[in-house]
């Protein structure tokens, strides 16, 4: 199931926890958490791709660069630094 699939399918559940642990209305839940979350999933999911790609990189930094699904960059190796 995709990760919009399980927010839809727990939408209720939301309204009724964040209702009864803050006090929101379901409309005030709608627009700053679940759309907020769907918004941001959906971009996550359209530039994952691109993100993905690998990148060639400045010749300060040697090695090798890696990016994973969470956008954690990773640098492997020495880098080269300029003296002024």
């Amino acid at each position: 199931m995709s990760a919009s699939g399980i927010l839809e399918e727990q939408t209720k559940k939301i309204h009724k926890t964040l209702y009864s642990d803050f006090k929101k209305s379901v409309p005030e839940t709608d627009l700053m958490e679940i759309f907020v979350v769907t918004t941001e999933l959906n971009h996550a999911i359209s530039h994952l791709k691109r993100w993905m790609k690998p990148k060639q990189v400045s010749p300060t930094v040697s090695e090798e660069v890696s990016c994973d699904a969470l956008r954690v960059l990773l640098v492997y190796g020495k880098v080269k630094m300029q003296a002024r």
